[in-house]
């Protein structure tokens, strides 16, 4: 009953090419259904960040109850609402369009398009500007550069940076954008250790 089952050498050998081929493969399941998952919560979030905002346009109106008028003339209650309906006067910066607020392609997005489409990065600095960009020109840096640590951190653990040949154009693409290249050296060490290494 205590008898084990023998194997040759040969038998052994592919034994354990085939569970390693299942291995490699649930681990590459395993990492689909991650990123999935990132895709997904990334469209929440900025699915929210878009209610937010369009619940910020409307100032809540809705949802306020009517005041009180408490011995008020008829037209005092219609003077109010007219007066609150009025548009505010903006306050030295320009409202932003509901367009500018409408959820973006997250930057991990697009650089793991580029990597697809062209087996390379596109000039990291020059993807950053395209991707700030408006309608007016403008570069938004203080919206967008909170993102961008968080994103390139998220293409580090995805493994995708290593198809990234080019440390030098990619790192410091990115500091001259920044315009801080000490800023992009402390902060995105890893990442570019990442790149040097592939």
């Amino acid at each position: 009953m205590n008898k084990s089952v023998k194997f040759s050498g040969e038998q052994l050998s592919q034994l354990i090419g085939y569970y390693q081929e299942q291995k490699e493969q649930l681990n590459a399941e395993m990492q689909e259904l991650k990123e999935k998952v990132a895709s997904v919560s990334d469209m929440i979030k900025q699915l929210q960040e878009a209610q937010g905002a369009a619940a910020a346009v409307s100032g809540g109106t809705e949802s306020k109850p009517a005041p009180k008028t408490r011995g008020r003339k008829k037209g005092s209650t219609a003077k109010a609402a007219t007066a609150a309906a009025k548009p505010k006067k903006a306050s030295g910066r320009a409202k932003k369009s509901d367009a500018d607020k409408t959820p973006r392609v997250s930057f991990a997005t697009k650089i793991l398009e580029s990597i697809q489409q062209n087996d390379r990065a596109m000039n990291a600095a020059e993807l950053f500007e395209q991707m700030a960009e408006t309608e007016s020109g403008e570069i938004q840096e203080s919206k967008y550069k909170q993102n961008i640590h968080s994103n390139l951190n998220n293409l580090y653990k995805k493994g995708a940076l290593k198809r990234i040949k080019d440390d030098k154009t990619y790192a410091y693409g990115l500091a001259e954008w920044f315009g801080n290249k000490g800023e992009i050296d402390q902060m995105h060490a890893p990442i570019r250790n990442q790149v040097s290494e592939a």
